[in-house]
């Protein structure tokens, strides 16, 4: 059932995965000296880099003091462009669902109380906790910092074939959000960027807002929260419609959104399930090997070494197909319930392994009220 692993997680992708997250590392380096404090991380996909240009600072310096300022340096926010809308009822698109998340971080980063911020925040507030999500990772006032006086930020995100990444850019242009830069991982090398979205990308280039990291691989790229260090993401169709149709200013504008990031929805694998758990005990293992490879270490039997693990990820998914949405979908169910919640909401999920929730109408109401008299 999982045997298609074999052809995803080798010791080639693995080594060029790390790779990847040691050029994180080195270009947050640089950043912070340039004294780029903002971190916005907006995809799945993208997060576990960012967990690895961590370990890589760890293996590059020694010194504790070293690595706590750079791990603390960071304001990071989690803010998910996810765009997916295709249980949602409205005429929208993912360039108006990406535009909505822009406004927010435009009106975040110049300490703006806009519709878009009251309704995000308050989304984090009542489903977040409802749903016990970490909110308190996902809330934007991290970056309320008195002490930034500035728009700069960094902005690290995974790429395909560029479509996303240049919708993003098109939505700064239109807020007119300037000092960034944008940290693109690349899949498959660059080899599947689209022409039209190459010239946007290497306009940005020559501009010094862009850098691109090529991957031969991104396995953990619309893939099972096993795969990603623990990561799912979640959407609100419903919510989505109705924000759509009753506050003002979003149909005004023609752009809405609703989503969540579940920062650790395997958390209850530790104990529950210790086998699935150990796969990706397993990935984070071999990613940080890598790491150490890429940066001098020996690579003694590497190919061996992942061949050995691969087996025994295999063999502990037992019948728990990674491919599968519904699989995701049980975790989130079983994470939420570890909590002592009930989940009485209907669920569904995407073929890429995205939770949509339809939320209770009297929470909903709850949510959009507020933004409907301002």
């Amino acid at each position: 059932m999982n045997e298609k692993l074999k052809n995803l997680i080798t010791p080639q992708n693995i080594l060029s995965y790390s790779r990847a997250c040691v050029d994180v590392c080195e270009t947050l380096m640089e950043l912070k000296d340039e004294n780029f404090k903002r971190l916005v991380i907006p995809s799945r996909g993208a997060y576990p880099f960012y967990k690895g240009a961590l370990t890589s600072y760890g293996v590059l310096t020694k010194k504790g003091i070293e690595r706590h300022d750079f791990w603390s340096h960071f304001d990071l926010c989690l803010l998910p462009y996810t765009a997916d809308y295709e249980k949602s009822n409205i005429d929208t698109n993912s360039n108006s669902i990406r535009k909505f998340w822009s406004k927010i971080l435009a009106d975040t980063i110049r300490k703006e109380s806009s519709p878009y911020t009251h309704f995000y925040n308050n989304l984090v507030d009542v489903a977040g906790k409802k749903l016990t999500l970490n909110p308190t990772n996902l809330k934007t006032d991290k970056f309320y910092n008195d002490n930034i006086n500035d728009e700069k930020f960094i902005f690290l995100d995974t790429a395909i074939s560029g479509r996303a990444i240049c919708d993003i850019i098109e939505s700064f242009h239109e807020f007119n959000l300037k000092d960034f830069f944008i940290i693109m991982i690349t899949d498959s090398e660059g080899s599947e960027l689209k022409s039209c979205y190459k010239n946007i990308i290497e306009k940005e280039k020559s501009l010094g807002r862009l850098k691109q990291i090529n991957v031969k691989k991104i396995y953990s790229e619309d893939a099972s929260p096993l795969l990603n260090t623990g990561i799912s993401s979640i959407v609100f169709p419903s919510l989505m419609d109705r924000a759509y149709n009753e506050v003002a200013e979003f149909k005004n504008n023609q752009i809405v959104g609703a989503g969540l990031w579940f920062i650790d929805s395997a958390s209850h694998l530790r104990m529950q399930n210790p086998k699935l758990n150990a796969v990706r005990g397993i990935l984070f293992s071999l990613k940080n090997i890598g790491i150490s490879i890429n940066l001098g270490g020996k690579d003694t039997h590497f190919e061996e070494l992942v061949k050995l693990e691969l087996e025994d990820m295999i063999e502990n998914l037992g019948d728990f197909n990674l491919d599968d949405g519904n699989s995701t979908k049980e975790l989130i169910y079983n994470r939420i319930a570890s909590k002592e919640t009930k989940l009485e909401e209907e669920v569904e999920v995407s073929s890429s392994h995205i939770i949509r929730i339809t939320l209770n109408a009297d929470i909903i109401t709850n949510l959009i009220k507020p933004l409907k008299y301002k």
